[in-house]
C-alpha cells in the first residue's frame, strides 16, 4: 500500500511540475513576443521617419541668396541683423575671433556657386561682396 501512495504522490508532483513548466514556458513565450513586437515597432518607426525625411528633403526648397538681399546689406550692420536678412547663419570662411571680436568673414553660397561674402570687424559689417547672384524672385 505504501508503494501505491508513493506513485500517486509522484504523479501529483509530476503533474504539478509539468503545469509549472507549461506556465514558465508560456511566460517566456509572452516575453519573447513582446520583445519581437517592440523590435518591429521600432523598425516601423525608423522606416516612417526615414520616409518623412526623404519626402521633406525632396519637397523643401533650398535657400537662395539673391541680389535683393545683397542690396539691403549696409556697413555697420550686426551679424545678427545679417543672419535675419539672409535667413541662415552662413559659413565662416576666415577669422576666428570669439563673441564678435576681431575679423571674421562669412559666406552665404547658393547651389550654383553664386554667393554673398560679408566681413565683420568686431561684430559689425565692414565689407561685403557678391558673385553672380540671381535676381530676387
Amino acid at each position: 500500500m505504501s508503494k501505491s501512495k508513493k506513485r500517486k504522490k509522484q504523479t501529483v508532483v509530476t503533474a504539478e511540475q509539468r503545469e509549472e513548466q507549461r506556465r514558465q514556458k508560456a511566460e517566456l513565450q509572452s516575453k519573447q513576443n513582446r520583445r519581437v513586437m517592440l523590435l518591429l515597432a521600432g523598425i516601423v518607426l525608423c522606416v516612417v521617419i526615414s520616409i518623412a525625411c526623404i519626402a521633406a528633403a525632396m519637397t523643401s526648397k533650398p535657400v537662395v541668396y539673391t541680389a535683393g538681399q545683397y542690396a539691403q546689406l549696409e556697413n555697420g550692420m550686426s551679424y545678427e541683423a545679417v543672419v535675419e536678412l539672409m535667413g541662415s547663419k552662413g559659413s565662416v570662411i576666415s577669422g576666428g575671433g570669439q563673441d564678435g571680436e576681431g575679423v571674421q568673414t562669412y559666406l552665404w553660397a547658393n547651389e550654383d556657386n553664386s554667393h554673398i561674402s560679408v566681413t565683420f570687424v568686431d561684430g559689425e559689417v565692414k565689407a561685403f561682396s557678391q558673385k553672380n547672384l540671381p535676381a530676387e524672385d
